[in-house]
């Protein structure tokens, strides 16, 4: 599956979101916004978290954050 072009959306979105609404979007959010499945986006999501692109503490609601 390639998501080099899926996780340059979701950086952007959680951006976007960022400095519109002053918090960071909830993955359903985030998912919605870049025309994703919930559960395709935790999949791109749990690789951006191992390559350390994303941070995220999943008992936090919107606590995920762009680190590069």
């Amino acid at each position: 599956m390639r998501t080099n072009g899926v996780r340059k959306d979701i950086i952007q979105f959680i951006r976007n979101y960022q400095k519109a609404h002053g918090y960071p979007p909830t993955h359903r959010e985030i998912a919605r916004g870049i025309g994703r499945s919930l559960s395709g986006l935790h999949y791109v999501l749990a690789g951006m978290v191992l390559d350390g692109l994303v941070a995220k503490d999943d008992r936090i609601p919107r606590s995920i954050r762009v680190l590069r």
